[in-house]
């Protein structure tokens, strides 16, 4: 039997991500991404290496994607990539796969043959990868075309300029974010006929750990633990404590205590080092705290109960989904797409639940 409740529910939620993960060491790469989502579908990789998606195309209860060991996953809408235990990267889904092809792929393809993959990152429109030496890739498709002029897509991986210290990579529609090994932040976008652009640093600072773009906003963790988001805030997706049409530059989101964060469409979350879970935004949908309201944005951050020892979070369009070690998920919102993973597609928004994975 599968077990709903509140996370308000303070008693129930005292035993023990996006995509938020362990906070890596200054300089590093950030640790693999095991929890990733957006737009109406959410993947998961367990304890043993197992990869299970749900929502959307995946159904409505969480199925395991082929055999084999995964280290990270990267799910966008109507496809995935996800990175082996050996490094090899695999695609599949609608015509971003990367293989040199725009045909849909409904298994995992292999990328290439290389073996050195360390992060993946997908988005609508186009899909980026970092190799072990800090190189950074990326492919497009849809109406992108590639980091040339070019009537064709980018079909398969293209590298990102020469430098070789890349450590994460997050992207959404027209817009990309890196940080490299010096805690330098740089993003780029599309011009108006579809080429990107040249990474661009982000101010002068040199001290960013991670960066999580979204379609119309991103929000990025410094090492010091203090959170900077910018970008739309119509519903208060920044957490800045006022809803204003836009903020061009980062500013500082609460004290300087956080771990990681995710992007919804309209609505942000993020985990704070003592394993506590805050959201804001847009809740129309529940995808805040579970609870359904015809009008209402938080746009200040609102903890889920107490701390619980979370380790990643993911957020969709009106959903959002948050893991505690390496076996639990519980998931909330809207589920139109089966995207919270409980066997069922309904107009129904649902508290927190606890997702069951079966073989």
């Amino acid at each position: 039997m599968r077990e709903s409740m509140l996370f308000m529910g303070l008693l129930l939620l005292a035993c023990t991500g996006g995509n938020a993960t362990d906070t890596p060491d200054a300089g590093s790469a950030v640790s693999a991404i095991r929890l990733s989502g957006e737009w109406d579908r959410t993947c998961f990789i367990d304890a043993r290496g197992a990869l299970f998606c749900w929502g959307a195309a995946d159904g409505a209860t969480p199925v395991r994607v082929v055999e084999g060991t995964w280290r990270e996953v990267a799910a966008t809408v109507g496809f995935t990539c996800a990175i082996r235990s050996e490094g090899t990267l695999w695609c599949w889904g609608q015509n971003l796969v990367g293989d040199g092809t725009t045909l849909p792929r409904r298994l995992p393809i292999p990328v290439g043959t290389t073996q050195d993959w360390a992060h993946v990152a997908t988005g609508p429109g186009h899909s980026c990868a970092i190799r072990n030496d800090g190189t950074l890739w990326c492919w497009f498709g849809d109406e992108w075309t590639g980091w040339v002029p070019s009537p064709d897509f980018q079909i398969t991986p293209i590298q990102v300029g020469v430098e070789r210290d890349w450590v994460q990579v997050s992207n959404h529609f027209y817009r990309t974010c890196g940080v490299r090994a010096q805690g330098t932040l740089w993003c780029w976008e599309a011009d108006d006929s579809g080429i990107m652009k040249a990474p661009v640093q982000v101010g002068t600072d040199q001290d960013w750990m991670r960066i999580a773009v979204g379609a119309l906003h991103q929000c990025a963790v410094r090492r010091d633990g203090t959170l900077w988001c910018w970008g739309v805030n119509a519903s208060g997706e920044l957490g800045l404590g006022t809803a204003t049409e836009k903020v061009s530059a980062p500013a500082q989101v609460g004290t300087a205590d956080w771990n990681g964060v995710a992007i919804g469409y309209h609505h942000t979350c993020a985990l704070r080092e003592d394993g506590g879970l805050w959201c804001w935004g847009q809740g129309r949908s529940g995808e805040i705290d579970g609870v359904h309201s015809s009008d209402k944005t938080n746009p200040i951050p609102v903890p889920l109960g107490e701390p619980a020892g979370w380790s990643a979070v993911t957020a969709g369009v009106g959903h959002s989904c948050v893991a505690r070690g390496q076996d639990e998920v519980w998931c909330w919102g809207q589920n139109t797409s089966g995207e919270l993973g409980l066997g069922t597609i309904d107009e129904v928004v649902h508290p927190p639940t606890l997702l069951f994975f079966d073989e």
